[in-house]
C-alpha cells in the first residue's frame, strides 16, 4: 500500500502547488494484493479532488489502516476542503 500511495503523491506534487501531500500508513497495515494500476487511479482521483476542493492550499493526507475486526485495509483522504453537503453524499 505504501508504495502505491508514495507513487501517486510523488506524481501529483508538481500539480499540487500550495498543498502538502502526506502519507500516513499504519505500521501494522498488511500488504494488499490489488491491481496496481487501478489502485493508483483511484488514489490519484481522490487526491486530485482533495487538492481541487481545498482552497488556499493546506495538507492533503492519504491514510491507510488495518481494521482487524473486519479484516480489511481502509484507505482514505483527509483535506481541509469544503466537503460534500450531506444531501449529496
Amino acid at each position: 500500500m505504501a508504495g502505491a500511495v508514495d507513487d501517486v503523491l510523488v506524481g501529483l506534487r508538481p500539480q499540487s502547488e500550495g498543498h502538502v501531500l502526506v502519507a500516513e500508513i499504519a505500521e501494522d497495515t498488511p500488504r494488499v494484493v490489488a491491481d496496481r494500476e487501478k489502485l493508483n487511479q483511484v488514489l490519484a482521483n481522490l487526491v486530485t479532488n482533495a487538492v481541487k476542493y481545498s482552497p488556499d492550499g493546506g495538507p492533503v493526507t492519504v491514510f491507510a489502516t488495518y481494521t482487524k475486526h473486519i479484516g480489511r485495509v481502509v484507505v482514505g483522504v483527509r483535506d481541509s476542503g469544503i466537503g460534500i453537503a450531506p444531501e449529496d453524499q
